[in-house]
C-alpha cells in the first residue's frame, strides 16, 4: 500500500525536475527574441529583403565558438557588380573581392573562376571580413544559385556579430543592415 508521503514525495520531485526545463525553453515571440540576444554576439540570420533593403527575420541561429576575423558571411542575390573596383552588393551592402579570393561554384555545367564570371542576380556566397568602415571585404565567393530551392532564392542570410538592438522596434542591426524580429521568427541554438 502507498503511502500518501510517497505520492506526494514523488509529485514533488517530478515538478522539480521539470522546472530547469521549463527555464531552457527558447523564446518564442518576438520581444523575448530580442531581450535574449546581445551585442556582439555571434548569430546566423535568415530572412526576406523588403522593399525598404531591411529584412524581416524567419530565422536566427544562435551560434557558439572560436570565431575569427574573417569568419562572416553573406548569402543573397549580387547586385551592382562593378569589375573595375571588383565589388558587388547583396542589398545595400558594400561587398568587395579580395585579390587573392577563392571563386567556385555548385553547378556541374559551368565554372566560375574569377570576379569576370559574376553574373547580377547570382546567388553568391561571400565569406571574409566585415571592416569598420562598413565594407565586407571578401576572400572566398561561391555561386550558390544551382544548388538553391526556388523558395529560398528570395531570402538572403547573414552571420557575423550583433552591432546594435532596439528592443522598442524590435531589430537588430548586422553589417549594416536592419532586421526586424516578428512573432513568426523562429530562434534556434548552434555550436559551431
Amino acid at each position: 500500500m502507498k503511502s500518501k508521503f510517497g505520492n506526494v514525495f514523488l509529485a514533488l520531485c517530478i515538478f522539480a525536475l521539470a522546472l530547469p526545463l521549463q527555464a531552457q525553453q527558447r523564446p518564442t515571440t518576438g520581444g523575448a527574441i530580442v531581450n535574449a540576444l546581445k551585442v556582439g554576439q555571434w548569430v546566423k540570420f535568415q530572412g526576406v529583403p523588403r522593399p525598404d533593403q531591411s529584412v524581416t527575420l524567419a530565422k536566427i541561429k544562435l551560434v557558439t565558438g572560436d570565431f575569427k576575423d574573417d569568419d562572416w558571411q553573406v548569402f543573397g542575390p549580387a547586385r551592382a557588380l562593378d569589375a573595375q573596383k571588383k565589388e558587388f552588393m547583396i542589398l545595400f551592402l558594400r561587398i568587395k573581392v579580395s585579390d587573392t579570393a577563392e571563386y567556385s561554384t555548385d553547378a556541374i555545367d559551368k565554372e566560375v573562376k574569377n570576379f569576370a564570371d559574376l553574373r547580377s542576380g547570382m546567388l553568391l556566397e561571400a565569406e571574409g571580413t566585415f571592416l569598420k568602415d562598413g565594407i565586407f571585404l571578401a576572400a572566398d565567393i561561391t555561386d550558390q544559385t544551382a544548388s538553391t530551392d526556388a523558395e529560398d532564392a528570395n531570402e538572403v542570410e547573414f552571420f557575423g556579430k550583433i552591432e546594435k538592438i532596439d528592443a522598442v522596434k524590435r531589430t537588430i542591426t548586422m553589417m549594416g543592415v536592419t532586421f526586424h524580429i516578428t512573432d513568426a521568427t523562429k530562434l534556434k541554438s548552434a555550436v559551431k
